[in-house]
């Protein structure tokens, strides 16, 4: 009963009906169904930028920072918001209290480097005014700033209290690389322990 009202209100939610999505809820639908990639009706509102629908939702108990399966890209309405070019959405999500330092799963991402990545200007303010952590780096070692200066976004220098470009040292890259090719020995290891003693058994025979 739960799923089926949970797929109704996502399709509302799709089409756009705050009217329907309100009296959704208030029939009792969870509000933070999710499908199979871990979005909630909140994910499909923001990402075809449907504000009406974001604001009942939001007004509903929508989980604000809900996030989606590393299969959906791991992020939250608010990533999501940057990444659908929403600044709107985004401005109304910062306000309404949205983690402003939530990472994406596996690129470690940060709202702010997804703002200077995607040149919303606007965003990036919003963010830090509302106490974001501008010196966050993503899972590579870069920061807002670094990827502000590399799609050359013009103002972003006039932003109060951004941290110059951040980039990895050489010394951490050559870390991390080893680390990867550590990490993929390992895994290789693991899924051919067959072939390694065919290996061990021909160098016996001979």
């Amino acid at each position: 009963m739960d799923a089926a009202a949970g797929r109704l209100l996502m399709q509302a939610a799709s089409s756009g009906d705050a009217e329907a999505v309100r009296a959704h809820i208030a029939a009792g639908a969870p509000v933070d169904f999710a499908d199979a990639t871990g979005s909630t009706a909140l994910h499909v509102a923001v990402s075809e930028g449907l504000t009406g629908v974001v604001s009942v939702l939001l007004r509903g108990g929508a989980n604000i920072d809900a996030r989606t399966s590393l299969e959906g890209g791991g992020g939250t309405p608010l990533h999501l918001a940057i990444l659908s070019g929403q600044p709107d959405i985004a401005a109304t999500l910062i306000q309404a209290g949205a983690d402003v330092d939530a990472e994406e799963f596996g690129s470690g991402k940060t709202p702010l480097i997804l703002a200077a990545e995607h040149g919303l200007l606007s965003v990036a303010a919003e963010l830090l005014a509302a106490g974001c952590d501008e010196e966050r780096c993503d899972t590579d070692g870069f920061n807002a700033a670094f990827w502000a200066k590399h799609k050359r976004l013009a103002g972003w220098e006039r932003l109060g209290g951004v941290p110059s470009a951040r980039a990895p040292s050489m010394e951490e890259l050559l870390l991390d690389l080893g680390q990867r090719r550590m990490a993929m020995v390992a895994v290789g290891a693991k899924l051919n322990p067959a072939k390694k003693a065919k290996g061990k058994a021909k160098k016996k025979a001979r």
